[in-house]
């Protein structure tokens, strides 16, 4: 054999490995890129999992929140309409006193069952977040409206983190 022929054969093989190395190593990014977008699809289908498991929890909440409200107004109500009703000084005492103990029940903090669910809701969107189920970018979104629902409602204690 020649040293020209030597040379081109180590050249074509080199060359023919090299063109089967790039095109496996090619062949392995699309298989793992492919990969990739299953986990991600399966990732999205735990998160609307977990946001289907959480609106029955959500909506027992406003339920909850809905009949302390629609308590408060009715108590607001009838003492509006004794007032109203009210011929002497003692009646329209019993009145005031009436409508003062409705009003204090809306500023006293009456909404400490809902500001506690909030809370609680809170703590475990941190939970999810400090397990990984969540990333901080989407549980963060949800503590930021959480917390202006509390202010919201008028929750007297420190809004969450």
């Amino acid at each position: 054999m020649f040293v020209g022929e030597i040379f081109w054969t180590a050249v074509i093989g080199f060359a023919l490995v090299g063109t089967i190395g790039y095109v496996l190593s090619i062949y392995n990014g699309l298989v793992a890129l492919r990969n990739n977008i299953s986990r991600s699809w399966s990732n999205i289908d735990v998160l609307l999992k977990q946001r289907h498991d959480e609106l029955p929890k959500l909506v027992k909440t406003c339920e909850g929140y809905m009949r302390h409200e629609r308590g408060v107004f009715d108590k607001l109500s009838e003492a509006r309409a004794a007032l109203a009703e009210a011929k002497s000084v003692a009646q329209r005492a019993g009145a005031e006193g009436k409508l003062n103990q409705a009003l204090a029940s809306i500023n006293s903090g009456s909404y400490s069952s809902a500001c506690g669910k909030l809370a609680d809701f809170v703590t475990q969107v941190q939970n999810y977040i400090n397990n990984g189920t969540l990333t901080s970018a989407q549980g963060s979104p949800l503590i930021v409206s959480a917390n202006k629902v509390r202010n919201t409602i008028g929750c007297t204690n420190n809004p969450c983190t």
